[in-house]
């Protein structure tokens, strides 16, 4: 029998289920992740390892690009920052409806996911929403990648 959370202990979130985009940084608890995917036990499984296995792209192969997005995966990852040590950040994964994953470490994208879902819905999406996705610099050195919605009639990137 699973142990009750008390206050000390936040509760896990196990990733079999989708849990709500909203709900995702108040319950951020060590491990925490979020998604759209819908299936039987393997089927969620096989997405989950898509989104956080080595065949995970990385994003910035998307940039200037239209996205057929079907599916998202949200979750915690821990980067080594040279001059802070460890942070904690999101890493967020798009998904086409063939599985193919691009990975964001980006406040951005997860951002412009949240604004997305205000909109339209959690998903997963069928017929797959055509996105694009932006970067640009900021005057730091730092870039910034967003999601935008693209224009209906582009033609829908897929496995690449």
């Amino acid at each position: 029998m699973a142990e009750q959370p008390t206050p000390e202990q936040p509760e896990q979130f196990d990733t079999d289920e989708p849990r709500g985009l909203s709900e995702f940084r108040s319950e951020n608890g060590q491990g925490a992740a979020i998604h759209n995917f819908v299936g039987d036990p393997y089927e969620v499984w096989q997405k989950v390892s898509y989104a956080t296995g080595a065949g995970c792209k990385p994003g910035h192969e998307l940039v200037d690009q239209t996205f057929p997005l079907s599916y998202w995966f949200i979750h915690e990852v821990s980067i080594n920052n040279p001059e802070k040590g460890p942070q904690r950040c999101v890493r967020t994964v798009l998904l086409d409806p063939s599985g193919n994953a691009y990975g964001f470490v980006s406040n951005g994208v997860y951002d412009s996911l949240r604004l997305m879902v205000a909109s339209i819905g959690e998903g997963p999406y069928d017929p797959p929403i055509p996105i694009t996705i932006r970067s640009r610099d900021k005057a730091s050195g730092r870039r910034i990648y967003t999601l935008e919605p693209a224009p209906r009639r582009a033609p829908l990137k897929e496995g690449s």
